[in-house]
């Protein structure tokens, strides 16, 4: 997640409770990239174990995942792709 292909792009976020937008910095992995793995976006048990399987410098992918998925219900912005 943390290695190369990934663009980096300013955006304007709204926050979902309401208030001013804000300046957010996105990372976006795009199909150009060499380590993007197309066969993940429509098979769920591929991007599973493409998950499950990678470690980068911040460590395992999983775990960032996990960790993701809890941040996301905590502030009330669940979201079942990440679950």
């Amino acid at each position: 997640r943390e290695k190369g292909g990934y663009t980096r792009d300013l955006v304007e976020v709204e926050p979902a409770g309401g208030g001013s937008a804000v300046t957010a910095l996105l990372y976006r992995g795009t199909v150009d990239n060499p380590n993007f793995d197309a066969a993940v976006l429509d098979d769920l048990d591929a991007a599973a174990t493409t998950i499950r399987q990678s470690v980068g410098p911040s460590g395992q992918n999983d775990e960032y995942l996990f960790k993701l998925a809890a941040w996301l219900d905590d502030v009330g912005e669940g979201d079942e792709h990440v679950a």
